[in-house]
């Protein structure tokens, strides 16, 4: 980061959503609090760390949510339902209305382009997310 990088504040909270539990770390650098907030989404066998250089970079611009989704990163697995973009596009739904954000830059690595799709399908009010790449069904890949 450039020297003239504000100090990122860190802090851990977890998100309780139909009995399943999203880690949330969230990061803010001094004097950017009401800018657009950016909300990171890992893809499988990753963690929120996965955006441990991006995420104070994206600081110093607005607040960062790096989610840890249930059944990554050592967050319980979900017991009564199989997993699908669906199902981790309510824990991110979740996380959104938890924090209050109206608008946040939605960004999602690999699987995470799903849930990410899934949540601006859901929610045709957001207007800003970056898929990075994203992960393709060979039959319908044209």
């Amino acid at each position: 980061m450039p020297a003239s990088a504000r100090p990122v504040d860190v802090t851990v909270e977890h998100v309780r959503s139909a009995g399943t539990l999203t880690r949330v770390t969230r990061m803010e650098a001094e004097g950017t609090g009401g800018e657009r907030a950016f909300v990171l989404v890992p893809g499988v066998g990753v963690s929120a760390t996965y955006f441990e250089f991006l995420a104070p970079t994206l600081a110093q611009r607005g607040p960062v949510f790096a989610l840890d989704l249930p059944g990554f990163a050592g967050m319980p697995r979900p017991h009564d339902e199989a997993p699908t973009p669906e199902y981790f596009a309510d824990r991110v739904e979740a996380v959104l209305d938890r924090y209050g954000l109206a608008d946040p830059v939605l960004l999602g690595h690999s699987f995470g382009t799903q849930v990410v799709t899934e949540v601006l399908v859901r929610r045709p009010e957001l207007s800003h997310a970056v898929l990075v790449s994203p992960v393709v069904n060979e039959a319908e890949a044209t």
